[in-house]
Parts: structure tokens; sequence; C-alpha cells
């Protein structure tokens, strides 16, 4: 779908800070890895390696070591990191996904031209198919699918 241009994949931070305290240092290290290049390495080394690193005081020598497994430049990411470069953008996430009513994560939401987002009630690969035909036959004026 993405390929094709047909739709747009928009991802969004939504640290879950009061069940993770570390979660928003994590956001903001994934910035830092997207500014960096290579934000879906850092992105699943961070969640396979998320009971590591979650309850721990300072998990930044952590992420420095899942960047440089994901390639980052050691460097320019640990100068990255302990920064608050990407404060601002991973807090205005977070009062999005509040204001959309996000429940927690992982959450999907389609939303057609300028409508509202409509979430997901699974992330299964399914559901997500069948939403985005069902998305793309409302705009193209045809029937839906069938689907959720």
């Amino acid at each position: 779908y993405i390929g094709a241009g047909k739709i747009r994949f928009v991802y969004h931070d939504f640290p879950l800070t009061n069940i993770h305290p570390n979660a928003f240092l994590a956001s903001r290290a994934g910035r830092c890895a997207e500014e960096l290049g290579n934000f879906w390495a850092f992105h699943d080394e961070l969640y396979a390696n998320q009971r590591q690193w979650s309850g721990q005081a300072n998990p930044v020598a952590n992420f420095l070591n899942y960047g440089e497994r994901a390639g980052l430049d050691p460097r320019a990411f640990e100068s990255c990191i302990r920064s608050d470069r990407h404060a601002e953008v991973v807090t205005a996430n977070m009062r999005l996904g509040m204001a959309l009513g996000v429940p927690g994560t992982p959450s999907i939401m389609i939303r057609q031209g300028s409508g509202i987002a409509r979430r997901l009630p699974s992330s299964d690969y399914n559901t997500i198919s069948t939403a985005i035909e069902d998305a793309l036959a409302a705009m193209a004026g045809s029937t839906p699918s069938g689907g959720s």
C-alpha cells in the first residue's frame, strides 16, 4: 500500500510514562535514531530488549549499545540522547494521543483524507488490511470489502 502510493504511514510517539518510567527517554532516543537515519533498526532493538532497560534508573548505556548495533554514529547518537532535542515533539505526540483517546501501544488508526481517525480494534494484519481496503474503497466511492 505504501510503496504503491495508496496510503501514508505516520508513526507517533506515545510513551506510556505511567507504566514505563524510561519510555519518554526511549522515544527521544528513537527520534535521535531517526535523525541519524536508522529508526527502525533502533526501534527493533529497543522493543526486543524492553525488559532489560525499562526498569533501570538510567538506561542511556543500554540505548547507546542498541544504537551501535543499529549502525548509528556513536558520538552523534550519544550527543542527541543526552540533549533535550526531541522532548518537544515527543510531548506533542503524547498530547495528540491523549486527545485521540489512544489507550496504549501499539495502536493503529486509520484516517481518510482530513476526516477523524478511527482506532482499529486489533493490530493484526487482516484487521489493518481490511480497514485500509475499506477506506480506499470509500474514498473511491465504491463499496467496501465487507470488513470491519
